[in-house]
């Protein structure tokens, strides 16, 4: 089962259940040409402010 690491709250339903993280994956992108970067955009995950850590 996959969740991803933006799901906070979801994680300790899914433990709660039984199962374990088995990992923590990353990904990471660098635009050859900066005036590109924005390209990267549709590659990066939205994260709900809910589902943000506390700090």
């Amino acid at each position: 089962m996959r969740t991803s690491t933006a799901r906070i709250r979801a994680h300790g339903f899914y433990e709660h259940l039984g199962y374990e993280k088995l990992k923590i994956q990353y990904s990471f992108a660098n635009p050859v040409d900066p005036s590109h970067a924005a390209g990267l955009r549709p590659f990066v995950p939205r994260v709900d402010s809910e589902a943000a850590p506390a700090t």
